[in-house]
């Protein structure tokens, strides 16, 4: 069924028959849904192969380069998503400021927009280029909510390590555990709810 004839055929009430039914809204070679017989693939591999057997960081590597890692991969991925943890300055502001104003939702999507401030390339749009900044996003998510989740409770918010792997990163440091509690360095005001050195 076409959206036209979708929209044009309501039944009563207002209610369209058969909704979006047989719509193509977008064609992709990430994923595909057979909602018929309740498949979903990923890459060409079906969910239940991934799921409890690849790690975060390798179905992050399928899903930008179609092929799960081998060999030494997985562990250069891993430390360049590591590598990419550290919040800018932008985005440690606006996390403060979402803990003490905004609900859970609301302050993600405040704080996620200044994920990227640091973006040496903004204005290019190459697949590399796009890569860093989703690079970026990967590993400062988990480390703004864990963030929040702490300043929102009145304690102070812990750096992540770049020597860990991206799983334990939100919930360790959420907790603020002894092993995740190095100092933040750098220019952050004494005033900051981050920890600085001392």
């Amino acid at each position: 069924m076409s959206a036209q004839g979708a929209a044009g055929g309501g039944a009563a009430g207002g209610t369209a028959a058969g909704g979006l039914e047989g719509v193509v809204v977008a064609r992709t070679a990430l994923s595909d849904v057979d909602g018929q017989r309740g498949h979903l693939t990923v890459r060409g591999y079906s969910i239940e192969e991934l799921a409890g057997r690849a790690t975060f960081e390798e179905v992050t590597y399928l899903l930008w380069h179609g092929a799960l890692p081998n060999g030494d991969e997985p562990r250069r991925f891993g430390e360049r998503i590591a590598g990419c943890r550290e919040l800018p300055e932008e985005a440690r502001v606006a996390v403060a400021a979402a803990a003490r104003r905004m609900g859970p939702m609301d302050a993600l999507r405040y704080a996620t927009a200044a994920l990227t401030a640091d973006d040496p390339a903004a204005g290019d749009g190459s697949r590399e280029a796009d890569l860093e900044r989703a690079c970026r996003l990967v590993a400062r998510v988990p480390v703004l909510l864990a963030a929040y989740q702490r300043l929102r409770r009145g304690q102070e918010a812990v750096e992540p390590r770049r020597d860990w792997a991206s799983r334990p990163t939100s919930s360790t440091s959420c907790r603020g555990g002894s092993r995740t509690r190095r100092r933040c360095g750098g220019s952050t005001p004494t005033s900051s709810p981050w920890p600085t050195t001392g």
